[in-house]
């Protein structure tokens, strides 16, 4: 069951694998085996391990996973969706995706989505300039104390909805490299975010935002926007 898995270790061999091991390659040739020892799931190859182009929820609910080892041989280099990879992971405090290859990737909504303790997270090798979705990619995430997201393209991007709703805990936010000119929805993007004081978005534009409803609702000690944009400042004078 997922609520028995406390530990995910990918590895790239196949020595001292159990005989209890089940067989997860696509093949069904035994080239990929996982099993698990008191809570502690391991999943491993002679090489790098691949998940399908549709990674979509691949460790959704993962209620009590605490860390993740993908050691250095977990290749997302084909992957187009990563929706709701991550989501739920609730006992999750810290994620290190500094080897992610995210190039191809296209969805990115609800990627974290609900991960409560997640305090620190490691995207600076993604690349997002074929992501069109970040819909509610860290919704909830209410212990993220910050987020680096310089390396964001976001070019392509139409749907930012709740993208950082209900982040209680950040302090401080720069998205001056967010390119904002195919966005379509914000509604709810920073809505509930308590804590926020600081907010960097000179470069937004929302010419093409149909959407944006409560985008700072519940800002309430935001005193520090950088922003032009006067649909922006409207929203934030009456949040």
């Amino acid at each position: 069951m997922r609520k028995d898995v406390k530990t995910l270790t990918f590895q790239s061999s196949l020595q001292n694998v159990p005989s209890s091991a089940w067989d997860v390659s696509e093949a069904g040739d035994g080239s990929v085996l996982a099993w698990m020892d008191n809570g502690d799931l391991y999943v491993a190859a002679d090489g790098a391990i691949a998940p399908n182009s549709d990674a979509s929820c691949l460790l959704q609910d993962f209620a009590n996973l605490k860390t993740i080892d993908f050691g250095n041989c977990f290749d997302t280099s084909n992957v187009t969706d990563m929706h709701s990879m991550f989501a739920g992971c609730s006992s999750l405090t810290s994620l290190d995706l500094s080897g992610f290859d995210t190039s191809n990737v296209t969805y990115m909504s609800y990627m974290f989505q609900m991960c409560d303790n997640l305090s620190n997270v490691d995207l600076s090798s993604f690349s997002t300039s074929n992501v069109t979705n970040m819909r509610s990619t860290f919704e909830s995430c209410g212990s993220l104390i910050r987020l680096d997201l310089t390396s964001f393209d976001t070019s392509k991007v139409t749907d930012m909805a709740f993208m950082f709703t209900s982040c209680n805990s950040l302090t401080s936010l720069d998205l001056s490299n967010f390119d904002t000119s195919n966005v379509t929805n914000m509604l709810w993007m920073f809505g509930l975010c308590y804590d926020l004081t600081s907010l960097n978005l000179s470069n937004f534009d929302t010419s093409a935002v149909t959407e944006m409803d409560d985008i700072l609702t519940g800002c309430y000690v935001l005193t520090d926007l950088n922003c032009s944009d006067a649909r922006i400042l409207k929203e934030y004078n009456r949040r």
